[in-house]
């Protein structure tokens, strides 16, 4: 089966312009530190605006907890991360779950637990 388009990965900063079907959103950090670190780049509201967006049915959303509990010092910052945060919090409120995902580490394969949070419309 081909796929028109095909899959694209890339960041954010080259897709702009673009659409597919579906969008799946990477925004991962697990270092507290780093997230301070990169705070005004990570949590760039136009940034996260252009991910949003591309998407012209679904739309998926991978965030680690370091970010959505991670509270900036600086006030434009933090109203970013808030944008963020509260899109996280208030629209993926329909399904709460956990999920065991495969991980491998140290050459060995595990699971790890994850929460699942999740919007559902129109019965999908």
């Amino acid at each position: 089966m081909t796929m028109d388009p095909p899959p694209f990965v890339d960041t954010v900063n080259r897709f702009q312009g673009q659409e597919r079907d579906l969008i799946l959103s990477s925004y991962v950090v697990a270092d507290r530190d780093f997230v301070a670190s990169e705070d005004a780049f990570i949590l760039s509201p136009r940034r996260f605006n252009v991910t949003l967006t591309r998407a012209r049915s679904k739309f998926v959303m991978i965030i680690s907890d370091a970010l959505l509990q991670y509270l900036p010092s600086d006030p434009d910052v933090a109203r970013d991360a808030a944008r963020l945060q509260l899109f996280a919090e208030q629209y993926c409120s329909s399904v709460c779950d956990t999920i065991d995902l495969p991980l491998f580490e140290h050459g060995a394969l595990s699971t790890m637990r994850c929460k699942l949070r999740g919007r559902y419309e129109n019965g999908i």
